[in-house]
């Protein structure tokens, strides 16, 4: 199976077990977070998307993707930054508008005790408005 058709099926496969009890906890105590970022119909042999793989262990970014794999490490602020940044997106999920049919915007969040959740983030990704999935989504493209 292609890279892009992973992703694809990633995406598909986060949105079914999308959590409707999103935005309840203050202080999501998350233990590691992964952000899919797909969109097609994807050629044969392209690369149609991202995965970004974040460890609180280790306090890093993994970018899986468009013919590219990029590990970065974040300095204390950063991931201070990061993890406000993934609480917030994770408790605006739930108000995201309707999104568009070719692109999926997923976060899955593993928390302490190993439950995953996933919420689909696309609408707001691709909202005209200011959102923190849209602010999530363009910082992890800058690392």
């Amino acid at each position: 199976m292609n890279l892009a058709r992973f992703l694809l099926l990633i995406a598909a496969v986060g949105g079914l077990f999308m959590s409707s009890n999103v935005a309840s906890d203050e202080h999501l105590d998350w233990t590691r977070a992964t952000y899919v970022s797909a969109w097609g119909p994807c050629p044969q042999g392209g690369s149609c998307g991202s995965v970004w793989l974040m460890d609180r262990a280790t306090q890093s970014i993994e970018r899986k993707g468009l013919k590219a794999v990029a590990s970065h490490k974040l300095s204390d602020q950063e991931w201070t930054q990061l993890e406000e940044m993934v609480r917030e997106a994770r408790q605006q999920a739930s108000s995201c508008p309707a999104a568009p049919t070719d692109v999926f915007e997923t976060l899955e969040i593993v928390d302490g005790d190993g439950t995953k959740v996933s919420v689909e983030v696309t609408g707001c990704v691709f909202d005209q408005g200011t959102n923190a999935p849209k602010t999530l989504t363009s910082w992890l493209q800058k690392h």
